[in-house]
């Protein structure tokens, strides 16, 4: 694989149980993109080597990963610190995530960097020309565009999602 269409998306930690599974931590949110049955790449002398993956089991930030002619802790300890890609084409975007998924935010606490205002999402209205969340702080509620250049950070172990949001903004 040409290493110009791939993306580093995280590395091996360690082997994972006696049936060659491995650790996989992740860099960023690509834990939607890790599927069975499509491969990794690994860093392997340089080149980028495939396995397909057998099964997974993913988390925000990492994934316990059973690749394919991979059968013991011998062959999977070989893989660990390696760094792992994913071709690009399947690596899914923000966006895509946001309108699949954008419903799973609903009780998230929000945090706006640019105002500071901190509350909570209460609810995802689907409008398809405008989707909102519905944010109440202690005081008041207010509707925030869903859109994914606003949304710097998400946090699923903290339930949190940090947006920074055109100054102005918050004020209308």
């Amino acid at each position: 694989m040409i290493r110009e269409n791939c993306s580093l998306i995280g590395y091996f930690t360690k082997s994972h149980g006696i049936g060659g599974r491995l650790m996989l931590r992740l860099n960023s949110d690509f834990a939607d993109d890790i599927e069975p049955g499509e491969p990794l790449f690994v860093e392997v002398d340089e080149h980028l080597v495939p396995f397909f993956i057998e099964e997974a089991e993913v988390f925000p930030d990492r994934a316990i990963i059973k690749l394919e002619f991979i059968a013991n802790p011998e062959e999977a300890l070989k893989l660990v610190g390696k760094n792992v890609y994913l071709e690009n084409s399947l690596i899914r975007e923000k966006d895509e995530l946001l309108d699949e998924n954008a419903g799973i935010f609903v009780g998230y606490f929000f945090e706006d960097k640019t105002s500071g205002i901190k509350g909570i999402i209460k609810e995802y209205i689907d409008n398809p020309l405008n989707p909102l969340f519905l944010v109440s702080d202690k005081t008041s509620e207010f509707l925030i565009p869903v859109h994914p250049d606003f949304i710097v950070e998400v946090d699923h172990k903290k339930k949190l999602m940090v947006f920074d949001l055109p100054e102005g903004l918050m004020g209308l």
